[in-house]
């Protein structure tokens, strides 16, 4: 198994994603890839000097760009290359879907309604895994079949995980739009917003309190 493809299996378990910051999960990382290299490059970035700018990256997901530099600085001083560095930082960025370094894992591409309640329905369109959203996907969400909203990620196991682009569609009129980073379908860290009249506002979402 590949290094993403291995991020994204530990983010299956609950609290899955929290795990990652978990000394621990290194061996769960040796378990499911024979790629001990990237192993190695994730051991530094999750537990190294690194860590604590990635916390804030995440936090901020909306400016993750800011914190790219810092974080390859902090991995080369840890003992890495400047490729090396750079490709720890891009593997997390391509796993967790980050603009500029999304990209389709080759998954079936489905277009299918992923939840229907009353008036209320989604459908996705993307990357799926065993029938469910896994991968690079769109959902777009309707009222009485009327558009109020999307979301732009990286599902994992049919959960949203990473950077999420989304919209709000109220009263088929006022659109919303979010920028932030979902773990296990909700906002951690601050969430930007973008509203119609050109005001934008951060907003405290869940907090992401690992140290």
């Amino acid at each position: 198994m590949n290094i993403i493809d291995t991020i994204r299996k530990i983010c299956e378990k609950e609290n899955g994603f929290f795990d990652l910051f978990k000394f621990e999960s290194l061996n769960e990382f040796k378990t499911l890839t024979n790629d001990q290299r990237s192993v190695n490059l994730m051991a530094k970035l999750f537990h190294g000097s690194a860590r604590s700018y990635l916390i804030e990256l995440i936090k901020h997901a909306y400016d993750y760009k800011k914190y790219i530099d810092i974080i390859i600085s902090s991995l080369v001083k840890d003992g890495l290359t400047i490729v090396e560095a750079n490709q720890a930082i891009t593997v997390f960025l391509t796993a967790f879907g980050f603009p500029e370094y999304r990209t389709n894992n080759n998954n079936p591409i489905k277009e299918f309604v992923s939840y229907q309640s009353n008036d209320f329905k989604t459908i996705y369109k993307g990357e799926t895994i065993n029938g469910k959203e896994y991968g690079l996907g769109i959902r777009y969400s309707y009222f009485e079949n009327n558009p109020c909203g999307t979301d732009e990620c990286v599902w994992i196991d049919g959960r949203m995980f990473g950077y999420n682009y989304a919209t709000e569609i109220e009263l088929q009129a006022y659109e919303v739009r979010k920028i932030g980073f979902v773990i296990d379908d909700y906002f951690y860290g601050k969430t930007k917003y973008f509203y119609d009249d050109g005001d934008v506002e951060y907003l405290d979402s869940k907090p992401f309190d690992i140290k």
